[in-house]
């Protein structure tokens, strides 16, 4: 897709929709890890934007974050290091971490490793991974 094809469609879902999310695939092959975040949920609701790093399909990260930001449209407001049990199937938890990406504060979600993990010194290595580039 052409760069104004992009700005386009991204114009549009936020005219539709009041956000819009896009990828940031890795430049390395040491990590494959996907960056997704929104665009437009602080101007849109008056929450950070949010997103997710983790080496899964963008369709489901897209579909996740699609879920999260209906609930802030809902009137939830999520903060930097809650911990909430409500958002996924199972009652799995997930973690609300500051971050900033690309100049910008936005909230990380982070996901739970398989055993249900958030907390960075008790998940699988792998899933640890998201908390690259937070204080927390």
């Amino acid at each position: 897709m052409k760069p104004e094809e992009l700005a386009a469609q991204e114009a549009a879902h936020m005219e539709r929709e009041g956000w819009y999310s896009h990828y940031v695939f890795p430049e390395d092959d040491h990590s494959r890890a996907v960056n997704c975040h929104t665009h437009g949920v602080r101007e849109s609701f008056g929450h950070p934007d949010l997103q997710l790093v983790l080496p899964i399909a963008p369709e489901k990260a897209s579909d996740l974050l699609r879920s999260f930001v209906l609930e802030v449209k809902k009137g939830r407001y999520f903060k930097d290091g809650q911990v909430v049990d409500d958002l996924l199937q199972d009652g799995f938890k997930v973690k609300f971490v500051k971050v900033d990406e690309g100049g910008r504060e936005v909230l990380r979600v982070i996901l739970p490793d398989p055993q249900g993990n958030v907390e960075k010194d008790a998940m699988d290595e792998a899933y640890a991974a998201q908390y690259q580039g937070c204080d927390a």
